[in-house]
């Protein structure tokens, strides 16, 4: 059980702060190229709202797959600004850093049962 405690003590920060990153990766992009937040579907982040912002299922389309299409692809609009690359970075390595440390908790899980 202390395991246990410890990895999500451990992981749910880690998960918040890739939250907190894709946040700013999507702010960045509706402030800076905001004809590129356009023609993604108008994705909103997890914490962050444009001030005119209306939910619909087509925006929550459009943001789950900015979370997809930003850890897989380097879109144009990143790879012109260094501080967008720094960013997809980051959240690049925390969703990695959370993936293989739930496949390892998992893992430790099944042996030590």
């Amino acid at each position: 059980m202390t395991l246990q405690i410890f990895l999500i003590v451990l992981l749910v920060p880690i998960l918040i702060w890739a939250f907190n990153i894709f946040d700013n990766l999507i702010k960045l992009e509706f402030e800076s190229f905001h004809q590129q937040w356009i023609a993604d579907g108008r994705p909103s982040g997890l914490y962050w709202r444009p001030t005119d912002y209306q939910p619909s299922f087509k925006s929550g389309i459009a943001t789950q797959k900015s979370m997809l299409v930003l850890l897989f692809c380097r879109l144009e609009w990143v790879a012109s600004s260094d501080y967008a690359s720094r960013l997809q970075r980051k959240y690049r390595i925390l969703v990695l850093t959370w993936n293989v440390c739930l496949i390892l908790w998992f893992s430790i899980r099944g042996i030590v049962q």
